[in-house]
This record gives C-alpha cells, structure tokens and sequence, in this order.
C-alpha cells in the first residue's frame, strides 16, 4: 500500500506582500527527494524518487511561468541530492540508491552536464549547501550506515577541488537547512538518530569559523 502522496504543485512567495502564488505545476513525474538551484532569474529542478527512477531536470521561468525540459542529469538515478550554484553554472550531486559521492556541473549556456571531481569524504546524502564569493560548500549529511556528519567542505570550481574546512560546531546530523546570509552561511535544523534539531550555527568563510 501506499502511505504517502506525491506533489507535483508549484508555488512562488512573494516576501514584500507576504503571500502565496500557485505556478504552473513542475511537469515530470511526481515525486520526492528532488534537487535544485538556481541561476540568474531561472530556477533548476530534478533527479528525485519516483516508482521507476529518474533523471529528468527541467528549467522553470517565473516571468513566463514556464517549465522547459533540459539535458538529464547524467549520474544514476536518485534522490535527497543536493544542488547549488556557483555564478553562472549549477551544480548537483550525491544522494541516495545507494548512496553517492559523484558531483556535476551544469552550463545552461550550452545546456550540458559535466562530471567535476568526487567528493572526497565519502558517500552521504541529505546534506546542506550554501555558496560564498565564487565558492561552493557542502556539511553534514548521513551515509546509508547511518552514520551522520558534521564536517563542512569547500568546492573550488576554478580548481576542481574539494578542501575540508572547520567543523560544523553542532551534532552531526543529516537533512539540515543550509544558505547564504550576508556572505556567510548558515546551517542547522536536521536530525539526529533520536531527535529533531532546531540550532542554527553561523560560518564566516573569511576566518573559516
């Protein structure tokens, strides 16, 4: 039997009046665990669990409150990935079925996927993401042992390469809320193997602290 409905509904928040718009409906296949960013004005989703797997990645236009399918995400099939962006490209990867440690860059320019170096600290999934002045980083997150993380890495797209940084000062944990504030980062919320979390710790990339 199935315990649980899949969406499909799309939703845009307006801060300044403090209200909700329905947009047009995400056109792939229902499903959860998906990922995404966003670039310029353009917003990226895709990868997620579906009944059959998925790799489908479709571009949404809030201005024209139109969805357009791009090339698939080129790793296997998965889901509770995560995604960012870094200036003008996009970036996916990890997740889980089983769990990966694969890592891709998107150039909607040419519409093309390529694979960029693996992540180095191994496999996880549900991690969180923020990225700061050209930087990308990736923390916490849960391997498919169960065992959480609290390590926090630096993704230099210049140089394709990952750098470890300071630990994330909380429990480790996965499916954590991660952005950028004021060129910092701030992460927190998740679980623990026995709680939910609501602390929130803030990273100054400058003093790496």
């Amino acid at each position: 039997p199935t315990f649980y409905t899949l969406y499909v509904d799309n939703w845009e928040y307006d801060p300044v009046l403090n209200t909700w718009s329905q947009k047009a409906d995400f056109p792939g296949t229902a499903r959860y665990g998906a990922c995404g960013f966003s670039i310029g004005n353009k917003i990226y989703v895709g990868t997620g669990w579906d009944p059959t797997g998925t790799t489908d990645f479709y571009e949404f236009d809030p201005v024209a409150n139109i969805w357009t399918p791009i090339a698939n995400f080129p790793g296997p099939p998965r889901y509770d990935a995560v995604g960012f962006s870094i200036g003008s490209k996009g970036y996916v990867g990890f997740g889980y079925s089983p769990n990966f440690n694969d890592f891709y860059e998107y150039d909607p320019s040419i519409n093309t996927w390529t694979q960029k170096a693996n992540f180095p600290g191994g496999v996880r999934q549900s991690l969180s993401t923020f990225s700061i002045n050209g930087l990308g980083y990736i923390c916490c997150g849960a391997d498919a042992g169960s065992t959480m993380y609290n390590d926090l890495w630096q993704f230099n797209p210049g140089t394709n390469t990952w750098t470890q940084k300071s630990n994330f000062p909380g429990l480790a944990r996965y499916a954590t809320n991660g952005f950028t504030l004021n060129q910092m980062g701030l992460v927190g919320g998740g679980w623990n193997i026995s709680q939910s979390l609501n602390d929130y710790y803030l990273y100054d990339p400058f003093s790496d602290s």
